[in-house]
């Protein structure tokens, strides 16, 4: 279970807010608050981030104190990045403006972060994208104990948009998670495991 959270915003009332929920939760988180890229870095370099459990990272954190990051950038994603090269893979959050194709992408591939929206009912959001964090972790440590499955599966159908009806699956496989939108529909492995061993390959439905 996540206990020691990082989280690293440079707005200053989201901060308060995010930190606000985790210290009122019942959960005993104990969060610990940057408001820049470089003070984010130098908490977890060397062996620093073994002090934590779960990363937050705002996508827009200033790189230090005096510096914005410019149009566009990708700040909080390249700090990801940056610790996926050095090998370390701690469970994260990537707090976002706008859902884009491309984070989506680029998120797939650290395999262990979840996006979410900086709007709505925040704190909400924050606890579904841990649980699936969590729900991740339990499935690794259920897949080293039983030898004999052939895969694990969590399977979640999606309506992004009420207009288009655009449905989709997420699911991961033993190279990662496909697709992640926010705010999914789950279909738990434990409930339907006639359909996860009858179907070796989940896509998208349209």
């Amino acid at each position: 279970m996540f206990k020691r959270i990082l989280l690293a915003t440079s707005d200053r009332d989201l901060g308060e807010l995010v930190q606000s929920y985790l210290e009122d939760a019942e959960d005993g988180f104990d969060p610990t608050v940057v408001g820049n890229g470089k003070s984010f870095g130098r908490k977890l370099a060397g062996d620093g981030w073994r002090n934590f459990d779960l990363l937050i990272i705002d996508n827009g954190v200033y790189p230090d104190r005096q510096s914005r990051p410019p149009k566009n950038a990708n700040t909080g994603l390249d700090q990801l990045r940056d610790l996926k090269a050095r090998g370390v893979d701690l469970p994260s959050i990537l707090l976002i403006d706008q859902l884009e194709a491309t984070l989506l992408t680029e998120t797939q591939r650290l395999q262990n972060c979840e996006l979410v929206m900086k709007q709505g009912v925040l704190d909400e959001s924050i606890s579904v994208a841990m649980d699936r964090l969590q729900l991740l972790d339990r499935s690794e440590e259920a897949k080293g104990a039983d030898k004999a499955a052939d895969y694990d599966a969590v399977i979640e159908i999606n309506i992004s948009s009420e207009a288009k009806q655009d449905y989709r699956f997420r699911y991961r496989t033993s190279t990662g998670w496909m697709a992640s939108p926010p705010k999914p529909l789950a279909i738990r492995w434990h409930i339907h495991k006639e359909l996860c061993e009858s179907s070796k390959a989940v896509g998208e439905l349209k």
